[in-house]
Formats: C-alpha cells, structure tokens, sequence
C-alpha cells in the first residue's frame, strides 16, 4: 500500500508540474519536462520503501510489493489510458528497481573496505550514464545508497536520503549542463 501511495503523489506532482510553466534557466519542468519528476521520484521512493522494509525485518517479497504498488501508482499520470498507465511504470520504475536489487544483493555480500570504494565508483558509474540510460542511472545511484542504508544508524539514514537527493538532481541537472553551450 505504501508503494501504490507513493507512486500516486509522484504521479501527482507530475501532472501538477507537467501542466505548470515552471522553469529555471535552461529547464522547464512543464510538459515533457515534468517526467523527471516520475524518474527521481521512483528512485527515491523504491530507496525510502525498500530502506523501510530491510530494515524493519520484513521479508524480501514485501520488496516486490512495494514495487509493484510503485508501478502501479506512477502510473496514474497516464490515466485513464490503461496501456499508457502500465508502459509509464515500466520505463520509470522496473528498470530502477531491478538495478537497485541487483546491486542491493551483490554489494550486500562484500566487506565494509570494498564495499565503500566499490558504492562510490558504481554511483559515479550512474551519473556518467545519466545522460544515455536515465532511469538505469538511477538504479545504479540508488542501489549502493540502499546497501549502506541498511546497516546505517537512523541519523545514518537521514544523511544518507539527504545525499542521495542531491546527487539524484546533480546526475538529473548538473550532468546535462556538462553538455550544453
């Protein structure tokens, strides 16, 4: 129920900003522009669910449920197009997902050393690919932050989501400002 909710106030946002005019310098975050809005917002809604789940001891298909519920929910920014509602949550939310528990399982199984050097360079990996595969880049941003989540202290977490929102922007906007002349 909590993925379904958070994606519906992702998909919220979305329309809200979509039918907005809303922009900052080379940005417009209206029209098209409002669909990083479902990109950032599964990353960090798929990070806060599956922090909360992980941490509370609860089983591993609670994972999948609060993916689907995901899936499910930023798709109503497509409504009432039922093909559109299902495609939406396939681009912005399956990709990240399976990234992110890819990553989860694999940078659960190394030691603390490795592993750090190892979260930083993939995250560095994802926004370099922030570009060419955005919803992938993002999996790949939010799949280390969740592995350190999971063993961090609650203030840990709170660090942890703070870092993790602006690196999210940093790949979203400031990488593409890399490239603009």
């Amino acid at each position: 129920m909590l993925g379904l909710g958070a994606g519906v106030a992702i998909s919220a946002i979305a329309k809200v900003l979509e039918t907005s005019r809303l922009a900052f310098g080379p940005f417009a975050f209206y029209g098209n522009g409002a669909l990083i809005v479902l990109s950032l917002g599964a990353g960090l809604a798929i990070f806060g669910l599956w922090t909360w789940v992980l941490r509370s001891g609860r089983g591993r298909r609670e994972l999948l449920w609060s993916a689907i519920g995901l899936y499910l929910g930023v798709g109503t920014v497509a409504l009432p197009s039922l093909p559109g509602m299902l495609f939406t949550g396939i681009i912005f939310v399956l990709p990240t997902a399976a990234v992110t528990y890819a990553l989860h399982r694999a940078l659960g199984r190394r030691g603390e050393r490795l592993n750090a050097a190892l979260q930083t360079g993939i995250v560095g990996l994802g926004m370099g690919l922030a570009l060419l595969m955005p919803v992938v880049a993002v999996g790949l941003i939010v799949g280390p932050f969740l592995a350190a989540a999971v063993r961090a202290t609650q203030r840990g977490i709170a660090t942890l989501s703070a870092l993790l929102a602006l690196v999210m922007l940093v790949g979203a906007l400031g990488v593409p400002l890399l490239f603009m002349r």
